[in-house]
């Protein structure tokens, strides 16, 4: 979301010789059990992955292959096999462009397709409350629909749609305002591949609200695991346990409980940008968060797995105080 993250884009054609952290993931399949204790995830490996290019968010593409995923740029979008860049493509085509919408977000995988959510940054910027999503091919990355929700005049908040997350049965797309984020914002997820201009179908309210969020993914049907970028809060985790679960193909009346889990991993501080959280990915029992490093086209992912038993790692301490700080009536 930050609008200063532009990867440079004359080193794409460098970067497709780079390795990849090749990991197993399935995006939106997680199976946790409700609720998600604090210490449930405890990080198990982390480093370096392609540079500039994986710096939004990814998705795990099950239909492919265990090992086949989606990584998001500003600009791009490219699909990694076993550990290597196997296919680059745009992120928009010139429809979208002349929208207005020129930013890529955190994205999510359901079947053959990948959904991505879609931000405004250009000068002039469009109309407020402008929200757009972009639907790819998950094997040929090939954009195979389009949607531009023009909201409506009286909204609080911004349009911009930093992620997207797909609920487990395929029927819905949530999404959340970036600050601050008060709901998860529902819409029909084969609607934003068959139509160019969408309208939202409802709203799930949550409480307390967080903000600077870039990315969640469903684990399991009822509950959803968010990073956020908020530094004053102690870059995040979250869990978003729902009071029912979001499937079926009649929009549930929901709330959502939040919960902060633990603070996201930051590289250490090469260049003078501040790092930045971006997107993350849930498959059963592993968790990824994506992050991008203070020299902006730096990019590290890090993989937690569900804790069986004990976990070795501490609740989130002085982050968790700060979060309690922000939402003290």
């Amino acid at each position: 979301m930050d609008k200063r993250r532009c990867p440079v884009l004359f080193l794409l054609a460098v970067l497709l010789g780079t390795a990849a952290c090749g990991s197993d993931n399935n995006a939106g399949s997680g199976s946790g059990s409700l609720p998600i204790p604090v210490q449930s995830w405890v990080l198990v490996e982390g480093g370096p992955t392609v540079p500039g290019l994986h710096s939004q968010g990814l998705a795990r593409l099950p239909r492919i292959s265990p090992n086949d995923f989606a990584f998001t740029s500003r600009f791009t979008i490219d699909r990694v096999t076993d550990g290597k860049v196997v296919r680059l493509g745009p992120a928009f085509n010139q429809e979208l462009l002349d929208v207005g919408f020129d930013h890529l977000g955190d994205p999510d995988a359901y079947g053959t397709l990948v959904f991505g959510g879609l931000e405004d940054n250009s000068a002039p910027v469009v109309a407020p409350y402008h929200r757009g999503f972009v639907v790819f091919d998950s094997e040929t990355l090939s954009i195979v629909g389009w949607a531009n929700d023009p909201g409506s005049a009286n909204r609080p908040g911004d349009g911009d749609c930093p992620w997207v997350a797909v609920s487990p049965d395929g029927e819905w797309v949530v999404t959340g305002q970036w600050a601050p984020m008060l709901s998860l914002i529902v819409y029909r997820a084969m609607e934003l591949v068959s139509a160019h201009t969408v309208h939202q179908v409802g709203e799930i309210p949550i409480e307390p609200s967080i903000s600077d969020i870039q990315g969640c993914d469903f684990d399991g049907p009822q509950v959803l695991l968010c990073a956020s970028d908020n530094a004053d809060a102690g870059r995040l985790i979250y869990s978003i346990t729902l009071s029912g679960p979001l499937q079926g193909e009649t929009l549930p009346r929901l709330t959502g409980h939040v919960e902060p889990l633990f603070p996201a991993p930051v590289p250490e501080k090469v260049c003078d940008n501040p790092e930045e959280v971006e997107g993350v990915d849930v498959d059963g029992d592993t968790l990824r968060v994506l992050v991008l490093g203070s020299c902006a086209i730096d990019s590290y992912l890090y993989r937690y797995e569900r804790c069986k038993g004990e976990c070795p790692q501490e609740r989130g301490g002085d982050a968790e105080q700060a979060f309690q700080e922000m939402n003290r009536p």
